[in-house]
């Protein structure tokens, strides 16, 4: 235990090592005694670490470089220390304030006391320049390759053999690997633009057929091929796209959840708090439910304390022997075993029943746990701001479903970067739960009716769960449904079942351990035990591939084939105002997400290593904080290698439905998103809402883009364009559940007619 921790790190540092042990190292009794003159004298930690900065003689000028340095010599550290402490309330840690002060002052006092001379700068390394011969060479290769005479060169003066070499040389490895990269990308920009002008050409019509249901996913790439399998299996369907936390920011605690969890984006710190209890009624199960798992954690917790005897040893030892048989087993057979788990919690602990507390009682803001819910006028606000921003205001289906998602696996310490980026690396159930619980209350309907947007009492809000890494779906609420609903709640439930099931036989294709050519029902199965699998590295693929991001209708691309590449966010440029208010926060949230997630994609497979974390198979978890290579003492940052193995690195396209003059003033006016597009951290393209015209945003000006092809694939499905085949896939029109204003004889896209459907265009890019 560390002593005293509630009183922060440096206070521990000193009581560990503020005293002389007998035989410790000289430059450890120099820590003891600058703690003890730190301590004798009040001195502040502030001025603590000037003195340090004094002592190792960095000039003032220097100063906020090398603290820099010295931050981030231990890997991960420093990272995670800021991160608890600007964001305490993500962890249930006690972490004081002023914590990375105290890391840095410890770090110099300790470099302080090793050092004897000072900090003496390091020596720059000096790089092999080319030899003469090796520049001659060099020159040979060129002059060959370009058809260079010997006669014409040895005509050039000395100032001309200068600059020729200087030119030939400076094209050093790196230049040319960037030169490539910046083709590499420009082929998939080129291929995405073109897909999306001769798409947009002819949307689909929305309400033609009928619109029965509709569903909201979250932006999330991976959620592209679910929806994309619904519209194609259910042409009366009608999906959108929203940020995964449904425009609810809230401190959430489930019935089984010690403390809360922030469900928001990062950057969001909530003011709310939401708790789920047992529903009513149902008080006496849940406190047998809690009695029953808290038995079993004290039991799991002194079996652990007792193994560490000499008696505890033996018989876990024996234990241990016995545990193989279900170990084995799981492997062996991980789907059958994770059922017969199930099977025996829900003997031993039944969960029971459960009810969101989502709604304040008193008048006063919800700030602590002790004030649950938002009030009526703040869920209307809520409920209100989400339809508006994925343009479902009118013409609401009878029922509509709000699917959060996230995932589970076996072993997976990275658990969460698989999760729902918009609820900050948790589950966006809840969210969805809360979102559909709210939008289903006659008083909320009630005010958004004043505000424009009427909810017909015929329609209803349906909450669930999407699984991505076994494709299950989960429910919530279904008994709450009204008598006349249930037919068509029961109807959307086995559409959603088969769109789960087309995604997971999508998602196969890129296992190797899974065999080409499944059924869905196999696929499914492939999946459930995948996920259940304790030696599985890949649960799933999460968001590699990832490299374009749509802010638009979902009408003029729906049937575009965009292979699990694109997150889809849904905006209707016609129901914006003016100034495009909805479209800049839209893009607020929008391009650091889906622009960090798909950077962070970017670095780790570039250097897997350096900016990755490697692979994933000797990562221990430390501290509940991060996973260390072993006992290694740098945390690991970055993503593992079985998450980016299939990435391409691109750096993302958003592609926006909405003018190059309205573009350009969210331009100037939002610094963070300008400085993510002119510093070409992200790739920007305006597509017109009124045309198939898209502008190309190139060194601070949008340029029109000309199709390099005057025609797109077609397929009858997506599953025939996918069939045999497990990498990169180029566009299609998937023909499959489509409407469009035109006939299918003259829809007014220039389509691949000669296309062998059984062999699928060549992968969209070569490493």
């Amino acid at each position: 235990q560390l002593p005293e921790r509630e009183k922060g790190l440096f206070h521990a540092f000193e009581i560990l090592y503020g005293k002389n042990s007998p035989g410790s190292p000289q430059w450890l009794r120099k820590v003891s005694r600058e703690l003890n003159r730190i301590k004798s004298n009040s001195v502040t930690l502030e001025q603590s670490l000037i003195d340090a900065l004094e002592s190792l003689q960095v000039p003032e000028s220097e100063w906020g470089e090398f603290l820099a340095s010295t931050a981030l010599e231990l890997k991960g550290w420093a990272g995670m220390i800021h991160q608890i402490e600007s964001r305490p309330d993500k962890v249930s840690l006690p972490i004081s304030q002023g914590s990375l002060l105290e890391y840095l002052v410890i770090r110099l006092i300790l470099k302080s006391a090793i050092l004897n001379d000072g900090q003496s700068k390091p020596k720059q390394e000096k790089q092999d320049q080319p030899s003469d011969i090796q520049k001659a060479f060099l020159m040979f290769q060129v002059a060959i390759f370009r058809g260079w005479e010997a006669s014409a060169l040895m005509k050039l003066s000395a100032d001309e053999w200068k600059g020729l070499i200087d030119e030939v040389t400076g094209f050093d490895s790196l230049s040319r690997r960037q030169v490539f990269h910046l083709a590499y990308e420009r082929r998939y920009r080129m291929e995405t633009l073109d897909a999306i002008h001769h798409r947009a050409k002819a949307p689909w019509k929305a309400g033609s057929p009928k619109t029965e249901f509709q569903v909201v996913c979250c932006i999330d790439d991976r959620e592209e091929s679910f929806r994309r399998g619904l519209e194609e299996k259910y042409p009366e369907a009608e999906t959108f796209g929203a940020a995964g936390f449904f425009s609810i920011p809230m401190y959430y605690r489930a019935i089984t959840d010690a403390h809360y969890t922030p469900l928001c984006p990062p950057v969001v710190r909530p003011q709310h708090f939401v708790q789920e209890t047992a529903a009513a009624g149902r008080g006496d199960d849940h406190e047998k439910f809690q009695k029953i798992r808290n038995w079993i954690g004290s039991a799991n917790h002194r079996l652990h304390l007792g193994a560490q005897g000499l008696l505890g040893g033996m018989i876990t030892g024996f234990l241990g022997a016995v545990a193989t048989a279900p170990l084995v087993a799981g492997v062996v057979a991980p789907r059958n075993m994770a059922r017969l788990r199930r099977l025996a919690h829900s003997i031993v602990a039944r969960p029971p029943d459960t009810d969101v507390i989502f709604e304040r009682k008193n008048a006063e803001p919800g700030a602590t746990p002790d004030q649950l819910g938002f009030s009526v006028d703040e869920m209307a606000n809520m409920v209100e701001r989400m339809l508006t921003d994925i343009g479902l205001t009118s013409r609401f289906a009878p029922v509509v479903a709000i699917i959060g998602h996230g995932s589970s696996s076996m072993n997976n310490p990275h658990k969460a970067a698989y999760d729902c980026g918009a609820c900050g690396g948790a589950k966006g159930g809840p969210n969805a739960r809360v979102f559909a619980m709210m939008a289903n209350d006659a008083r909320v309907r009630d005010l958004l009716q004043a505000r424009g947007i009427e909810i017909p009492d015929s329609v209803w809000f349906l909450g669930g769960y999407h699984n991505t890494c076994d494709d299950s779906m989960t429910y919530f609420d279904l008994g709450r449904a009204p008598v006349s609903h249930r037919n068509q709640v029961e109807k959307v439930i086995s559409a959603l079942d088969d769109a789960r099931a087309y995604n997971a036989l999508e998602r196969c294709r890129r296992f190797r351990s899974a065999p080409l050519g499944l059924s869905e029902k196999k696929a499914v199965e492939h999946v459930e035990a995948r996920s259940e699998h304790l030696a599985q590295p890949r649960p799933e693929c999460g968001h590699a591939t990832n490299a374009a991001c749509y802010v638009g209708r979902r009408s003029r691309l729906r049937g575009l084939f965009m292979d699990r590449r694109a997150f889809l966010t849904s905006y209707d440029p016609t129901r914006d105002g003016p100034d495009a208010p909805v479209l800049t926060r839209i893009l607020q949230a929008v391009v650091p997400v889906c622009g960090g997630i798909n950077l962070e994609y970017y670095f780790s497979y570039t250097d897997p290593n350096g900016w990755g974390c490697g692979t994933k198979l000797p990562h221990n978890v430390t501290s509940m904080l991060g996973v260390m290579d072993g006992a290694g003492s740098d945390l690991r940052t970055g993503l593992p290698w079985q998450m980016v193995e299939l990435h391409e690195s691109l750096r993302i396209l958003f592609i926006v439905e909405a003018s190059v003059q309205t573009l350009e003033s969210i331009l100037k006016a939002d610094p963070n998103i300008r400085r993510m597009v002119q510093n070409e951290w992200t790739q920007l393209a305006a597509l017109d809402p009124h045309s198939e015209e898209i502008h190309y945003y190139h060194k601070g000006v949008f340029e029109l883009h000309r199709p390099s092809t005057s025609e797109i694939p077609q397929a009858r499905t997506s599953a025939e364009w996918i069939r045999g085949w497990r990498d990169h896939l180029g566009y299609a029109l998937i023909r499959s559940g489509m409407q469009t204003n035109e006939s299918s004889e003259n829809d007014n896209i220039n389509l691949l007619n000669n296309v062998d459907h059984s062999k699928p265009a060549p992968l969209t890019c070569q490493s």
